[in-house]
C-alpha cells in the first residue's frame, strides 16, 4: 500500500508542507468515498475478490484425494501419484503447504477435505475477508474544508521557518539531483 500511496503523491511531495497535507487528504476523502460505495455493491458477505480466488483453487480440487485420518485431520495426495502429500487439520486452519496460513484463504488441499466433510469454505475465511469488516474499515470519515481564504483568522503570529545557517567551510559545488 505505500508504495502505490507514493507513486500517486511523486508530484505532490515537491510542494510546500501545506499544500502536500491538503493534496494528501484530498486523495484519502476520495479513495475512501470510492471504496465505501464499492462495498455497497459486494453481493456476498465475503469480499468477491476473495471469492475468485476461492472459487479458482476449488476448479482444481479433482486433483487431489483426501485421506481422512481423525476429527478433521487429513492427508490429501495427488492423483498422480507423484508423491505430493500435504497434512490438512481443519480446526487448526493449517496445511503442510502453509498457503493456507500464510494468505488465509483455504488451499486447494484444505477445500479438498472441506469437501469430504461437506464444509462450506465460505466459513473458515477470516473476519479480514468479511464485507462487514470493510464496511467497518471505510465508515470513518475524511472531512471536507473550506479553502484558506474562508480560514478564520487568528491573533497568532504565522509560524515561519528556521533561519538558514551558513555552515562553516567551502560549499559544495556538485548539482543537486533535484535541480
Amino acid at each position: 500500500m505505500s508504495e502505490a500511496f507514493n507513486s500517486v503523491l511523486v508530484n505532490t511531495r515537491t510542494k510546500p508542507i501545506i499544500t502536500m497535507l491538503e493534496d494528501m487528504r484530498l486523495y484519502m476523502m476520495k479513495r475512501w468515498a470510492t471504496n465505501r460505495s464499492r462495498v455497497t455493491s459486494f453481493k456476498s458477505a465475503n469480499c468477491p475478490k476473495i471469492l475468485s480466488i476461492l472459487q479458482k483453487e476449488a476448479l482444481q480440487t479433482k486433483n487431489w484425494v483426501p485421506s481422512w485420518s481423525a476429527h478433521k485431520l487429513f492427508e490429501i495426495r495427488h492423483v498422480s501419484q507423484s508423491g505430493d502429500n500435504f497434512v490438512v487439520d481443519i480446526d487448526k486452519y493449517t496445511c503442510s503447504c502453509r498457503k493456507w496460513s500464510i494468505s488465509g484463504i483455504p488451499c486447494v488441499h484444505a477445500l479438498t477435505a472441506m469437501n469430504f466433510l461437506n464444509l462450506n469454505a465460505e466459513d473458515s475465511l477470516p473476519v479480514w475477508f468479511k464485507k462487514s469488516t470493510y464496511e467497518e474499515m471505510y465508515s470513518s470519515i475524511i472531512y471536507p474544508i473550506n479553502g484558506k481564504h474562508l480560514w478564520e483568522v487568528t491573533q497568532c503570529p504565522d509560524v515561519l521557518p528556521p533561519p538558514k545557517r551558513q555552515l562553516p567551510g567551502r560549499p559544495k559545488k556538485k548539482r543537486r539531483l533535484e535541480q
